[in-house]
């Protein structure tokens, strides 16, 4: 008798919670298709008018300067799309789609390196980037059609923008990382708080104000690097070798 009191006294295990990622991948596994599509592509809408703002924002301001600083920078942006669209929207659809593989095989480690592999490819690319624009700038922007101030105003604007860009393909592909564990909200919180902060640098930078110098196109181009270095260092989730991106 005293062993089966002994037994029917002893505490009922409760079932643990689910941490949040796993919840995500549940939802994303067996929630409605409908609802579930709506509510991941909606953060990517808020990022899309984000960056129109900004670019709007940055032509305002180089306008103000003159034609030539305008121009100049005209001259360079196809080739920060270029840089953007191919770390965000092409290679980085790859990270998602593999980090997404990976976590809904319960895989974890693959994940896990998946993250740190996009994380030296996103430094290598950035590498080859600034390469490229440093070596082949002047007689590429010269090609295409840039003259006297204007090619001065687009080697201002490119050499900082793309000598960088190992920041924008770093927070593209870790952006990308933290989608495909079925988190959008956390990547386009922080775009949307890093345009801020270049709409409120960008002027500063660019006319400049009090002891700081106006550095003219090469401002806005300062305010994209400031941007992308903006990205948190670290939240819950999938990790790098110990150090956590996804939340």
């Amino acid at each position: 008798m005293s062993d089966q009191a002994a037994t029917l006294s002893s505490p009922i295990p409760v079932p643990a919670k689910p941490a949040p990622a796993a919840a995500r991948t549940k939802k994303i596994l067996e929630g409605p298709i409908f609802t579930t599509l709506m509510k991941l592509s909606a953060p990517n809408v808020l990022n899309l008018l984000a960056f129109t703002g900004m670019v709007t924002f940055d032509g305002f301001f180089l306008g103000r300067i003159g034609s030539d600083a305008l121009a100049g920078a005209s001259l360079v942006f196809p080739w920060v799309m270029l840089v953007l669209q191919s770390t965000n929207n092409g290679m980085g659809t790859g990270v998602s789609s593999a980090v997404a593989r990976a976590i809904g095989a319960g895989n974890s480690e693959r994940a896990n390196a998946l993250v740190f592999h996009a994380f030296l490819l996103a430094l290598a690319l950035g590498a080859m980037f600034a390469a490229l624009m440093l070596l082949s700038g002047p007689t590429l922007f010269r090609l295409m059609g840039g003259r006297d101030d204007v090619l001065g105003a687009a080697l201002a604007y490119a050499y900082v923008a793309l000598g960088g860009a190992a920041a924008i393909c770093l927070l593209n592909f870790m952006g990308n990382a933290v989608r495909g564990t079925g988190n959008m909200g956390l990547p386009a919180g922080v775009l949307v708080a890093c345009v801020l902060a270049h709409i409120a640098i960008s002027p500063i930078l660019i006319f400049g104000f009090g002891p700081l110098p106006a550095l003219g196109a090469a401002g806005a181009a300062w305010a994209w690097c400031f941007r992308s270095r903006s990205a948190p260092s670290g939240s819950s989730g999938t990790c790098i070798r110990g150090t956590c991106w996804c939340g």
